[in-house]
């Protein structure tokens, strides 16, 4: 058994995932200095085991009594009528002691600040924050950690450094979201199962054609390894070090925290540490063909996104079949292998690139040099390749590392004295006295070394004596005694180090304040002018035939994002005498896109923005008016109290809202027709299919996607890179479907089915505007 005492990283901290106990434990022994975890149904891993209100408390207290910080998770939307039970849930937590909330939906980040005072908020990645405007917006709610999306540059990060005072916390390894965080909406339309919800289906995991023949994981992404970029993060600004996993095994989440709190520790410390080795060793944990080693970090559009072989494990190449034979129904399979094999290994067979079998590895029998014998049901070719996917020695090393606390020991033995034993860790001291009063020894006195056998007996409890002094008189010393008040002094010191870890977690439960959330949740926005979305596609000569085109905002959606080609744009409809113009404002935007959107607005003081990502909201202090898109994730009164709070000038209810909560937000716009949006890409599909570089683009409108079922069209941005959205290729009309403002989006339509929406508009009824078209989820229960 390994002893680990714990490592000191200052003011940064590798942040592990823990999905159950025994993920708690291994990140815990391994040197995590914090770990984040769900309870019950309010997180993003609902499939994991999780935790829960009744033993919160318990896993807090075993947690902070190495100083281990515990985050949780409340990182999904929350539905109208599940508040109450969320409440519940916040209670435990802060009964407990936790030490900061993961938080995704702006409704339950007020409900914490106005209701739990004190409490800590971090802003989740689904929150899609990767700009210093979205930053800045954070720190104005109160949030004192922002968690940023996986797609956010360097120069991102050091910007937020610079100009906040938030502490910053990046992913550095494990899974990506192919879309960016918190916009992926393919589980839901396709199964009514939200990743907005913890219940993503995974489907970026399965394969998909292409309209330019080619077929693989096309939306599956490689796993993040930033071991080369740790000390560029350092420098950057990043605080917090997090490791992606809660629905991955105990062995990997160790080994993971282990290898990161390790390389921290060498930066710090300015040591060696050979970065080629834990590569191999994090690819035998767990790996999908290969690593993306900088994913977005650096400039431009990543090209190591996407693995489109394989979707899976595949470990580390370590040898070759060499022969089979069948023996009844069991096949002798010969192998050479670089690694020695060992029973309990998991091995995975490739023939071609294909994945073809696998084995746990029960009996082996080493049969020459780098020769194994192993035995299988399942047959394997010869000269297939043979892949490590699970190093037993390796886990077994992790999982009986122990974390143990070095406790400074000091007895009395005095002569018609009770026995004293003092332990001390850091500036923390506790004594401990025996009832039992210590007589003069009648033949062999206590020694120091019967002391320090005898105390040096922690059994389970996670301490050891870094250093021992006692002063003793010719005396006798019982066993027993010894052990009762070894025992109540590690009861001393645990209290006393927890109570130490906590002193700073003072919030305050306030009932009136919990009372009224609950009531006020009527706010009611003003602005009653209906939506239109346009790209430059659109004749505008056309949609000035809709009665009443003057209560229509007409909002530019063009797919070039730059001042100047939006300043011709606005101009071109002021020429048209349109009266009320806006910019639809990408998802994805950097500051320097913010910089050419801050030129226009300077211009045109009175344009609306639509906003589908947070940063946006900067522009309500300059007097903007600022409407929030259905991208934002409002699927709640509570939340969309919030952004009223904020200044909105209206919000747009997330396609993923009830009807019932549409129906009692009728204030409220709803994506009423369009090609709705399934993912944000920061990659490139192009780049993906052609496998070629920016400098010799491929790009020309028509990639498309399949599944089995659908497809899927692709529509670029260009800013100040590309990135690019997933469309449906089914028409959402729910017009006058739900009582709620009209957004139409008239992008991708043709001038006849335009004609065709300006006849539903002017008659007010809902028409079929193409032979595909669906109501999304409207009626329907979204988990």
């Amino acid at each position: 058994m390994s002893l680990n005492e714990r490592s000191q990283h200052d003011k940064h901290e590798i942040l592990a995932p823990a999905g159950d106990k025994d993920s708690l434990i291994a990140a815990i022994n391994n040197n995590a200095d914090a770990v984040y975890l769900g309870l019950d149904d309010f997180n993003a891993r609902v499939k994991a085991e999780n935790f829960s209100k009744d033993n919160i408390g318990e896993v807090v207290r075993y947690a902070h009594l190495f100083g281990v910080k515990v985050y949780v998770t409340i990182n999904i939307l929350i539905k109208e009528n599940e508040y109450p039970s969320l409440i519940e849930v916040i209670r435990a937590c802060v009964k407990a002691k936790v030490d900061a909330y993961i938080v995704q939906d702006l409704g339950v980040a007020r409900l914490i600040r106005e209701c739990f005072k004190g409490a800590v908020l971090h802003a989740s990645t689904q929150m899609g924050v990767s700009s210093l405007r979205g930053a800045l917006v954070l720190q104005k709610e109160g949030f004192t950690r922002v968690v940023l999306a996986r797609e956010t540059k360097e120069s991102e990060i050091r910007l937020i450094k610079e100009h906040t005072s938030l502490e910053i916390e990046y992913f550095v390894h494990g899974a990506l979201c192919v879309s960016y965080s918190g916009n992926c909406y393919l589980s839901s339309f396709n199964h009514l199962q939200s990743g907005n919800r913890g219940r993503c289906l995974q489907l970026c995991r399965l394969k998909y054609g292409c309209s330019a023949s080619k077929k693989g994981y096309l939306l599956s992404a490689r796993d993040l390894c930033l071991l080369e970029q740790m000390e560029r993060l350092l420098d950057a600004g990043v605080t917090s070090f997090k490791i992606e996993g809660r629905l991955k095994r105990e062995g990997y989440v160790g080994l993971v925290t282990s290898t990161y709190a390790s390389l921290l520790d060498a930066i710090k410390n300015k040591k060696e540490f050979n970065i080629p080795n834990a590569k191999n060793d994090l690819k035998e944990a767990f790996c999908r063909g290969d690593f993306s080693y900088s994913a977005y970090l650096d400039k431009g559009v990543p090209s190591s996104i996407i693995e489109t072989k394989y979707q899976n494990h595949t470990g580390v190449k370590i040898g070759k079949v060499i022969e089979v034979r069948k023996f009844k129904d069991i096949f002798q399979i010969d192998v050479f292998s670089s690694h020695q094999i060992r029973q309990g290994d998991g091995l995975k067979f490739f023939t071609h690139g294909q994945e073809v079998g696998s084995l746990g590895v029960g009996n082996v029998e080493i049969i020459g040099n780098k020769k194994y014998r192993l035995y299988s049901k399942n047959k394997v070719d010869i000269n297939s390749d043979v892949h490590l996917i699970l190093n037993e020695e390796k886990e077994e090393k992790i999982l009986n590392t122990t974390r143990r606390i070095p406790l400074e020991v000091y007895v009395k033995a005095y002569l018609d004295q009770p026995l004293e034993i003092s332990f001390k860790y850091k500036d923390e001291e506790i004594s401990a006295r025996s009832d039992y009063i210590l007589p003069k020894a009648k033949s062999k006195s206590i020694s120091k070394q019967d002391l320090l056998r005898n105390i040096d007996k922690f059994d389970k409890e996670p301490f050891f004596i870094k250093e021992f002094e006692c002063d003793i008189d010719d005396v006798f010393v019982p066993l027993s005694v010894i052990n009762d008040t070894r025992r109540k002094a590690v009861s001393l010191i645990k209290e006393k180090i927890i109570s130490f870890e906590e002193k700073n977690i003072n919030v305050r439960i306030d009932e009136s304040a919990i009372a009224n959330f609950l009531q006020n949740k009527e706010v009611s926005f003003k602005e009653d002018k209906r939506i239109i979305i346009i790209d430059n596609n659109v004749d505008i000569t056309s949609i000035k035939k809709i009665d009443d085109f003057s209560s229509y905002i007409v909002f530019i959606s063009d797919n070039t994002f730059n001042a100047k080609h939006l300043c011709k744009r606005i101009e071109e409809l002021k020429k048209e005498h349109v009266s009320h113009i806006g910019i639809n404002v990408p998802l994805i935007v950097e500051e320097s896109d913010y910089k050419e959107l801050d030129k226009v607005v300077e211009k045109y003081p009175y344009i609306y923005l639509l906003a589908s990502n947070i940063g946006v909201l900067s522009y309500i202090d300059k007097g903007i008016k600022v409407i929030a898109s259905c991208y934002l994730n409002i699927i709640s009164s509570y939340a969309k109290t919030s952004y009223y709070n904020l200044g909105v000038s209206g919000v747009m209810m997330s396609l993923e809202t009830s009807k019932d909560i549409l129906d009692i937000n009728k204030d409220t716009y709803y994506y009423s027709l369009g090609y709705n949006t399934l993912m944000n890409f920061a990659h490139c599909p192009y780049k993906t299919v052609y496998n070629n570089e920016c400098s010799s683009c491929r790009f020309d409108d028509k990639l498309k996607y399949q599944d089995e079922k659908n497809t899927y069209t692709m529509r670029r941005i260009s800013s100040s890179t590309c990135h690019f959205e997933m469309l449906s290729s089914y028409l959402l009309n729910t017009l006058f479907k739900t009582k709620n403002k009209i957004c139409v989006d008239l992008r991708g339509l043709h001038e006849d089915e335009i004609m065709r929406v300006i006849e539903s508009l002017n008659t007010s009824s809902s028409l079929q505007i193409t032979p595909l078209e669906y109501v999304g989820l409207l009626n329907k229960e979204i988990k």
